[in-house]
Parts: structure tokens; sequence; C-alpha cells
């Protein structure tokens, strides 16, 4: 692998194309939701719109709700856009224990207490595929489902 690959970015803002910088200087409002036990943080742009539908980012695993911060903002005029913790991953409160179902509920119960449901999830690899779990299990909680670069196992 080359030397330049590792070293870290020596250029600054004016490197990076300007769609990104734009997005970068439109962030999400930070804002937490007690659900099932826990509270939940999340990034929420254009949120007050409630004549839009709902865009629900989820991240991958080890993620959080700011990878969407480079093109969340450019969805934000069409729809009310949120990007959420899992818990323990970002800002959001750790579980004592963790099992194939938690972070699902996490989804439901985060639709559920801010009434933003039905949503159109949009989850990302480890996202993604609990996203589709929560989806199957509330399907009255979603609208449309997509699902980016995420294993699923079909029992």
């Amino acid at each position: 692998m080359s030397p330049d690959l590792l070293a870290p970015n020596q250029g600054d803002a004016a490197d990076a194309p300007a769609w990104f910088n734009w997005a970068l200087s439109n962030p999400g409002e930070s804002r937490y939701v007690d659900a099932d036990g826990l509270r939940l943080h999340y990034l929420s742009w254009s949120e007050q719109n409630t004549d839009k539908p709902v865009l629900l980012f989820v991240h991958g695993l080890r993620g959080h709700a700011r990878w969407w911060d480079c093109i969340a903002p450019f969805f934000a005029q069409d729809y009310r856009v949120v990007a959420l913790d899992l818990a323990g991953m970002g800002d959001s409160d750790y579980r004592e224990a963790y099992d194939d179902q938690v972070s699902s509920i996490d989804i439901t119960s985060f639709i559920e207490k801010t009434g933003l449901g039905p949503v159109i999830g949009v989850g990302h690899s480890f996202g993604g595929a609990r996203m589709l779990r929560a989806c199957a299990d509330r399907p009255d909680l979603f609208s449309r489902l997509v699902v980016l670069d995420s294993l699923v196992v079909f029992p």
C-alpha cells in the first residue's frame, strides 16, 4: 500500500467538493428520546416540517448518526430527516446486554416514542439488517425500506 494512502489528510475544506462542504455546513440538530428504558440520541434535519414524509437513517455496526451528515441535508427540503444512534453507539445510552433483537427494538421504540411513523427507513450494513427485522416485526411503522450493503439470512 502506498505510504500516501496511509498518511493523514493534509488538506483542508477547500480540497473537498463543494457539495460535501455544503452538507457539513448544514448539520442536524442533536436530540434525545427515552425509548424502551434508554436515552436514544438522534439528529434531525427539518423535523418540524410535519407535512413531509419521514426519512429515517440507521448506521452500521460501531457507527453513529453523524455517518449520514454528508447526505442527509440534501433530503431535508422534501423529507423530515432523522438519523438514529443505536443503543451503545454514538451518543445513545448503553445496555447491560445485547441480543439479536435489541437494535430492531431500539428502532421500533424510537419510531413509536417520537411519533414519526410510518417512516421510510434507510439502513446501512448492521443497521440495514436491524431495520429489516424491525419492519418485519412492525410493518405498521414503515412505508418503505431501503437496505444497503447488509448481510441478511432468511431461515
